[in-house]
């Protein structure tokens, strides 16, 4: 029998640029000439090559990418587990970077992948303060579901959640932070004004702790996230995520395999919707989906007309709904954590426990007639 190719990681490398970013936006990464370019953290090139960092004098750009090139000098080879997100220091003598091994978290690594060590056991986004004696990142906080921004020292001397500094606490998903170039504040996407944005809050910058509370910076757009400083501090580039989704609805001819008449949008109102796992009611009046980010919940739409019903509640994650046969019941991945709410005031039934995640099924509500 012959063996299956093992499991593709991804590790960080280091790569020699040819020449300075001179615009805003590069190709992020180029054949002939090795270039890759920034685009957003966000951003994967067709090669697979993401999360670049350029260093600070402009020759080198640090990328995570799967294993797979021949030019790139791999910087984390000794780890079997995925490395990402790396961060060059403001002297571009280390390098910051969420790692899976040794129990994951956030490390530090000289810049040609000497003398690695962990700085903080949770945490991904690092972000070094201008004078590089400390880290920013976000990770899990109480819901799990809940996103949180801390730093910590970038010596490595305060590993260990009861020793990081925590940045915020609350009920929004905090993440994506960056230092202003002076140092004094610490910027963050946050759900706290109602839509994803951007907030900062002002910082010490020797400790961590905060100063005042948080503050809105206005941005024209819906959704901010991976903000990004020029050293100048009077211009950001951030990504605006400005998507649209809707959910069709065509008369269907199963004998001759084609539509019979002109595609209808479902009405979902101001609603995201989830493209990974709706599905139609049996009886075709109603379209279940799920909704876009955290929290992430269950909904149903008429096919026909405006009603909009929320099935799920709390900090949770509830998508890929599917009718049963007969329409009374709703089978759901759910990805509950601690001090969750239960489903819309109801039990589930669980079907299939998992760590983290269960498969459930929710009793479906019929409207009367």
């Amino acid at each position: 029998m012959a063996k299956s190719p093992p499991l593709a990681r991804r590790d960080i490398r280091r790569h020699g640029a040819a020449g300075p970013v001179a615009s805003p936006i590069r190709r992020v990464s180029d054949e002939a000439s090795g270039v890759v370019g920034i685009v957003s953290p966000a951003h994967v090139s067709p090669r697979g090559e993401q999360t670049p960092a350029l260093a600070p004098d402009g020759e080198r750009v640090v990328f995570a990418k799967k294993i797979d090139g021949r030019n790139p000098v791999p910087l984390t080879a000794a780890c079997a587990q995925d490395d990402s997100e790396p961060a060059i220091s403001p002297d571009g003598r280390r390098i910051a970077y969420r790692s899976e091994c040794a129990g994951a978290g956030i490390f530090v690594m000289g810049a040609t992948g000497e003398s690695a060590r962990r700085v903080s056991d949770v945490g991904y986004s690092p972000s070094w303060s201008p004078d590089g004696r400390r880290i920013a990142f976000w990770g899990q906080g109480q819901p799990a579901s809940n996103r949180e921004v801390w730093s910590v020292a970038a010596d490595g001397s305060e590993v260990g959640a009861d020793r990081a500094q925590r940045v915020t606490e609350d009920s929004a998903i905090d993440w994506s932070p960056a230092w202003s170039p002076d140092g004094a504040w610490l910027y963050f996407s946050s759900t706290r004004g109602g839509t994803m944005n951007l907030w900062r809050v002002g910082v010490e910058a020797a400790t961590g702790r905060t100063r005042g509370d948080p503050e809105p910076v206005v941005v024209p757009s819906g959704w901010v996230g991976w903000p990004s400083f020029a050293r100048d501090g009077r211009r950001f580039a951030f990504v605006d995520r400005n998507m649209r989704t809707a959910i069709l609805r065509a008369p269907f001819d199963p004998n001759r395999g084609e539509l019979t008449g002109a595609p209808r949008q479902v009405e979902t109102g101001s609603i995201e919707v989830w493209l990974d796992g709706f599905d139609l009611a049996p009886d075709g009046s109603s379209v279940l989906f799920s909704t876009v980010g955290m929290p992430q919940h269950l909904m149903t739409a008429q096919a026909e007309g405006r009603e909009l019903r929320q099935l799920t509640e709390g900090p949770d994650r509830y998508r890929q709904g599917r009718f049963s046969p007969d329409g009374s019941w709703i089978a759901l991945q759910a990805a509950r954590f601690p001090a969750s709410n239960e489903i819309a005031g109801q039990q589930p039934t669980v079907a299939r426990p998992g760590i983290g995640r269960e498969c459930q099924t929710l009793r479906r509500r019929r409207q009367p007639t």
